[in-house]
């Protein structure tokens, strides 16, 4: 029976690269495309799932864990690693980590035991965390970290640049003449919060400007969560609020706007908004909200892209190289939640 590796010699190229020529991946140049076909069907290849596998001994299968709340964005992370998946040549099994109720040692053995060869890993509470990477390493499966950092050590992870984007969002407030601003952030034990904070302590030092501690609050990202900080901020400043808010996400942005037209105080006239991601509702809030756009398709695919350079380098004994956190860029969207001050 021929096997990818007898196209893989016959036509001097790699067992990733034979692949992805046959599943058209759009890495493979054209001519080498042609040739890898041309090669499989002059030896005779017919490639079969079921026997495939038995032949190998190997699943070729991905789990794909989720934190329990799925939105828009999420799912277009998810599209991006299914398809990067398939045009590999391999299947997904997706689990949800909302659904643990014994901790996180159970699922990991149910995912040993399904034969995956990886998983990845989209947005995920922190609970159980550390068990769930342990009994995954114990089982010798290879890991990829989406849209977070993992505390477990030696756990690759591919992120949004953070700070490019508190710097963003900081550098284009200066730049319509605010110079006293807040950051509401999200739960100081998420990675993406941490970097957001840090973005805006650096980007206001760069700015010279000062940054005052009742100005600065995290809480949380879930709706409930932030409307309890929001509430919270401001009270606790309500005779002396900024000019404007950096907040660390749009369910944040949203809130502040809800809690500020509730109490009178008018978006951008009285106060201005940043929020980051551009979630869908966004651009349908009133005032449409400015924001820092996170690209979740791109970031996903290239977390599979990893994962699978991972286990057919694992498989083949070849080395695999790449850094710990690979970090992807942002963008800035203009809309109408900020207001020009006079100078």
């Amino acid at each position: 029976m021929v096997t990818v590796n007898d196209i893989s010699k016959a036509c001097n190229v790699s067992r990733i690269t034979v692949i992805r020529a046959l599943n058209n991946h759009e890495s493979v140049a054209e001519k080498t495309r042609k040739r890898v076909v041309n090669v499989s069907r002059q030896l005779g290849y017919a490639p079969n799932a079921i026997a495939k596998q038995l032949q190998s001994g190997r699943s070729r299968t991905i789990a794909v864990v989720l934190n329990k709340c799925v939105t828009a964005h999420i799912g277009k992370m998810l599209e991006g690693v299914q398809r990067e998946l398939s045009e590999n040549g391999y299947d997904s099994l997706t689990y949800e980590w909302g659904q643990l109720r014994d901790g996180s040692v159970p699922l990991a053995r149910k995912i040993a035991q399904n034969r995956v060869e990886g998983v990845v890993m989209i947005q995920w509470s922190h609970d159980y965390e550390i068990d769930f990477f342990a009994e995954l390493a114990r089982y010798k499966i290879c890991v990829i970290a989406i849209d977070r950092e993992a505390d477990y050590g030696g756990v690759k992870c591919v992120v949004y640049d953070d700070q490019q984007g508190a710097k963003l969002a900081i550098d284009y407030l200066v730049s319509m003449g605010h110079t006293e601003i807040g950051h509401i952030g999200g739960l100081p034990e998420h990675s993406s919060a941490k970097e957001r904070l840090m973005g805006f302590y650096v980007s206001m030092a760069a700015h010279n400007l000062p940054v005052r501690s009742d100005w600065v609050i995290q809480g949380d990202y879930r709706y409930q969560g932030a409307v309890n900080t929001v509430e919270r901020f401001f009270e606790q400043n309500r005779d002396n609020l900024p000019t404007a808010i950096f907040a660390g996400s749009d369910v944040i942005g949203a809130t502040i706007i809800q809690a500020a037209q509730r109490r009178g105080i008018r978006v951008p006239d009285d106060i201005s908004i940043v929020g980051f991601c551009d979630e869908v509702f966004a651009e349908f809030l009133t005032p449409a909200l400015t924001t820092i756009r996170q690209h979740p398709y791109e970031v996903s695919k290239k977390g599979a892209e990893m994962i699978v350079g991972m286990i057919e380098a694992k498989y083949s004994g070849e080395e695999f190289i790449c850094p710990k956190k690979t970090v992807t860029p942002v963008s800035f969207v203009e809309r109408d939640s900020v207001r020009r001050l006079s100078r």
